[in-house]
């Protein structure tokens, strides 16, 4: 019986590059339904089906596993948003808010200041939102874009966590849920309205 299942189980992964993937895989996996905190290296090797030592071989720490996920979502989201605009790619809310365990896993990395720290994390995504905001309101002051950029992000992070409770909370249908989140990541980030941006 126990050789039925193993014959049904996904064979570990081979090769630095599928190893490093697999674990990466892992850990967001983990970090979208778990505070960093709670996901041990011992859980993300299980699984990602290798040798626990070698989240030591190929990243050094945990922690670095983690900055590493953080990277590949951050640049996915990114990418993703430059390639549906050309310019003013992070002001359509529907862009980031689509895709949740960014900003879950952003959540449950940033509950706790000293893994960010020690992560020596730089922030890319944010300091692109950043300049964008700046570029579509000139007349803003580093202060005002500064908050904007605040808002945008916690709004973005608290979406990613909330999401469940404003849908059950305002009784809200798939679509409406959409509506609203549209339209909070707008009011976040100083954007016009889409139809406001026509006239």
């Amino acid at each position: 019986m126990a050789t039925h299942r193993a014959e049904h189980e996904p064979a570990p992964p081979r090769g630095v590059e599928a190893v490093k993937a697999s674990l990466v895989a892992a850990a967001t996996e983990l970090l979208a339904v778990h505070p960093a905190s709670q996901v041990s290296g011992r859980a993300i090797a299980r699984r990602a089906r290798v040798n626990y030592g070698l989240i030591h071989q190929y990243f050094g720490t945990k922690e670095k596993l983690f900055k590493e996920v953080f990277l590949q979502l951050s640049e996915r989201a990114t990418a993703q948003a430059r390639n549906e605009h050309e310019t003013n790619w992070w002001s359509d809310p529907t862009l980031f808010s689509t895709d949740t365990d960014l900003w879950r896993v952003v959540a449950n990395l940033v509950v706790d200041p000293e893994l960010m720290e020690s992560m020596e994390w730089q922030f890319p995504l944010i300091r692109a939102i950043a300049a964008g905001i700046a570029q579509q309101h000139p007349d803003w002051d580093d202060r005002e874009v500064r908050a904007h950029t605040a808002a945008l992000g916690a709004t973005l992070i608290g979406w990613g966590l909330l999401q469940p409770i404003f849908q059950r909370g305002l009784q809200l249908d798939d679509d409406e849920l959409a509506h609203i989140r549209d339209r909070a990541l707008t009011i976040a980030s100083g954007s016009r309205a889409s139809g406001e941006r026509q006239r």
